[in-house]
């Protein structure tokens, strides 16, 4: 954390929040459609759901499910008083 530090902050606390999103093959199909960087028709858009079924199924467990990992780091700190 030393990287956070400054003449202007002090105290400062990092927490992780670990969370596990557990997914099918439309499931992951429709949360990588939802973001808008990705097209909404044509050959990339069909090589990226190839991609993604090829990664299903290579990745998925017995019941059909991957697991997508996520972490959130926060950061809180105080302002340093001014003298």
């Amino acid at each position: 954390m030393e990287y956070l530090a400054s003449y202007h902050l002090v105290d400062i606390k990092h927490y992780v929040f670990p969370y596990k999103q557990d997914v099918d093959l439309t499931g992951l199909i429709g949360l990588t459609q939802s973001h808008s960087i990705v097209p909404r028709s044509g050959s990339v858009l069909q090589q990226l759901i190839s991609d993604l079924q090829q990664l299903h199924a290579q990745f998925s467990d017995q019941g059909g499910m991957v697991s997508l990992l996520y972490s959130t780091d926060v950061f809180l700190a105080k302002p340093k008083p001014y003298r």
